[in-house]
């Protein structure tokens, strides 16, 4: 009896052995297209942290139809000198719906002491993702450590 159990256990084992080093590993890419051709203010880059921006403050942030939009705040002249960018990450978070982190570079060579504000609008359609959901959200990096999350509907 103790030999059949012993058989018994022995070829549970060696099936177990077989079953598991028959198993493949299979590298399965997200159905995710690199974004497409954007428009010059809007960088892909692997590393978004690596543009910093000058001071300025941040509001009234919002997607309307195929634009990010917002309003910076600095001082400066009359700021029609501003630069204003938008970079991203190549990398798009495998969620439902997809999330992809931003960072809005701004460049502010005026030297004025006025305080300015202007208005932005940045197409981000390049940036669309297919998914079932028809959306995604934008992890907005305010600061090294803050972020706002936004959702765009297309």
């Amino acid at each position: 009896m103790k030999q059949i159990n012993f058989f018994i256990s022995l070829l549970i084992c060696l099936g177990l052995m077989f079953a598991v080093s028959s198993c493949r590993c299979i590298e399965v890419e997200p159905d995710y297209p690199e974004p497409l051709e954007c428009a010059p203010n809007v960088i892909v880059c692997n590393d978004i942290n690596q543009h910093i921006s000058d001071f300025h403050t941040l509001s009234n942030v919002r997607v309307e139809s195929n634009n990010l939009r917002f309003t910076i705040t600095a001082s400066g002249c009359d700021g029609s000198s501003w630069v204003v960018k938008l970079i991203t990450s190549d990398f798009i978070f495998d969620s439902l719906p997809p999330q992809r982190s931003l960072r809005i570079f701004f460049e502010n060579n005026e030297d004025c002491l006025a305080v300015i504000s202007r208005e932005f609008a940045i197409n981000i359609e390049c940036l669309q993702v297919p998914n079932p959901t028809n959306s995604m959200w934008f992890r907005l990096w305010i600061s090294e450590t803050e972020f706002m999350l936004i959702e765009w509907n297309y």
